[in-house]
């Protein structure tokens, strides 16, 4: 009710993608041309392809992964309910039976003291799942050099308004797995530049 009423009273609502806007008018009965579109931004300068010695950051920011220079799975974000960690954490876990080498899960967020549900130090212990580091959480500008260090970037997130992680991890000539809604289902161009896979479908994100 008093969002409904804010929004009324609002010359033009900002939405961050186009599937908000259609919310926009369902959840805050805002008409569509009241709503302006306007994307996140990035930093080019800073989210861009670059070298980067990958056991040297490994040794540094995962002690197990010291010295290693194969592929790296990487999630970035917070360890909320909506990201789906643990789904990732067995998604992963049934995808490693079938590497052809090795590729290890690493999982950078997890705000200090932050995190709903299952905690992926849970997750891992309840599915037995090998090669799936905990990175602890970074600020934001030492990103570039995790996404650099990696392979791909996966976001199981349900419910991503935007994407902030994908484009970062594009924009650094990195392929991603996202879910097939919202923003992501925007940013990502299927076949291309990543994949899509359903809500929730820990089949089709393994």
């Amino acid at each position: 009710g008093r969002r409904r009423a804010w929004a009324a009273h609002t010359e033009r609502l900002i939405v961050l993608s186009e599937s908000q806007v259609a919310r926009a008018e369902r959840l805050l009965g805002v008409p569509h041309e009241q709503c302006v579109e306007v994307n996140n931004g990035f930093a080019p300068r800073r989210f861009r392809p670059r070298a980067v010695d990958r056991g040297a950051h490994w040794a540094r920011y995962v002690p197990e992964l010291a010295g290693y220079e194969g592929p790296v799975l990487l999630y970035v974000g917070r360890f909320t309910a909506v990201k789906r960690v643990p789904l990732l954490i067995e998604a992963y876990t049934q995808a490693r039976e079938r590497f052809a080498e090795r590729a290890p899960l690493v999982l950078v967020g997890g705000f200090p003291d932050e995190f709903e549900g299952e905690h992926p130090d849970e997750a891992i212990a309840r599915t037995g799942a090998r090669d799936v580091h905990l990175a602890g959480w970074h600020e934001h500008d030492v990103l570039p050099s995790f996404l650099n260090a990696a392979d791909l970037v996966v976001l199981p997130s349900v419910a991503e308004q935007f994407g902030q992680v994908l484009v970062e991890g594009m924009a650094c000539a990195r392929p991603v797995i996202a879910v097939d809604s919202h923003g992501p289902a925007e940013i990502v161009d299927a076949g291309d530049t990543g994949w899509l896979v359903p809500p929730d479908d820990g089949r089709a994100l393994a």
